[in-house]
């Protein structure tokens, strides 16, 4: 894997874990403020709840601002397409269709609309299977 996938990958991950903590404990604060739930069942939806708004709200827009911005500025070290591709596959479709309509960037590229759909087809695919039959469903499809 060349220094630059990898430089981004490790950041973008490290991203996600802060902001996905951060979301957990903001819902944990939550509820202990309000008493809203008797308790986090399933921890895993909740997990991956956590790290699907964070991928979404903050990632993914925040990727999109920065390499606009760096090409705008013309720089030549820009985030690598694969990094955007994969990103909205996994969790953060929503962000990225947001993304490129907010800051208007990528939207002249076809394969950036259908990799952002895609990734919101597979997160229903995920979600849809937990939410409605419980977490012992989360993962039946492997």
């Amino acid at each position: 894997m060349p220094a630059i996938y990898r430089k981004w990958f490790i950041l973008c991950l490290l991203l996600s874990l802060v902001t996905s903590g951060l979301v957990m404990f903001s819902a944990i604060w939550l509820n202990h403020q309000l008493q809203f739930v008797e308790a986090f069942q399933p921890l895993e939806i909740w997990l991956l709840s956590g790290f699907v708004i964070s991928q979404n709200v903050i990632v993914l827009p925040w990727l999109y601002w920065l390499d606009k911005r760096k090409a705008v500025q013309g720089k030549k070290e820009r985030i690598p397409e694969l990094v955007l591709h994969l990103l909205a596959l996994f969790g953060g479709g929503l962000g990225a269709l947001y993304s490129q309509q907010r800051y208007r960037h990528k939207t002249q590229k076809p394969v950036f609309q259908w990799v952002a759909w895609l990734g919101v087809l597979l997160l229903i695919c995920v979600l849809y299977p937990a939410l409605l039959y419980g977490s012992e469903n989360l993962f039946s499809f492997l």
